[in-house]
């Protein structure tokens, strides 16, 4: 059976994403011979709608079954319709998930376990008791001499998403502000 599994990496050490629909990553894995296969998020740019197209995607890639830490419900629902069954990953590798999910442990989602658009913030603010947006969260810090290529492609990966998440964040809510006029 071919699974797919969101996570932050493109092998099987890779840590599981926690969004779906914005995951870095898609790795879709034979879970009889083990063999994976790795692509990179086709919708990661794109400001809205991902839930609705991304899971035809990974079907026309012979996904059976999806793993990941959340799922919205655009794509919980276009996934139920088309028949794949979401399964949530907790925090693991994506090994560790898909042997999660051959031996029985991953229980099936019944339904969206977060909201629209819960990729484009940080999720719940724990020191108000909110929705945070965009603005709410700092740049991550770039290494000012970093010990690697391989650090720096990381840190700079990870601004780049947290810029991409603020423009998101921007540009919905000046859609909104422009539609009240």
């Amino acid at each position: 059976m071919k699974i797919v599994v969101a996570a932050n990496g493109r092998d099987l050490d890779a840590p599981t994403s926690p969004i779906f629909g914005r995951s870095p990553f898609y790795v879709l894995a034979d879970t009889e011979t083990m063999h994976v296969e790795a692509m990179a998020n086709p919708e990661m740019g794109s400001l809205r709608g991902v839930g609705f197209h991304l899971p035809e995607v990974i079907v026309e890639r012979g996904a059976q079954a999806v793993v990941a830490g959340s799922v919205g419900p655009n794509a919980f629902r276009v996934l139920q319709d088309l028949g794949v069954p979401v399964y949530l990953s907790g925090d693991r590798t994506v090994r560790e998930a898909i042997e999660a999910y051959k031996a029985g442990w991953l229980q099936p989602a019944e339904d969206a376990n977060v909201p629209t658009h819960s990729g484009r913030t940080r999720g719940k603010s724990a020191r108000v008791g909110r929705w945070t947006n965009a603005w709410d969260t700092a740049l991550p810090a770039l290494p000012a001499a970093p010990a690697s290529r391989e650090e720096e492609i990381d840190a700079l990966k990870e601004a780049v998403e947290a810029l991409r998440e603020r423009l998101a964040w921007a540009l919905q809510r000046l859609e909104q502000l422009e539609q009240i006029e």
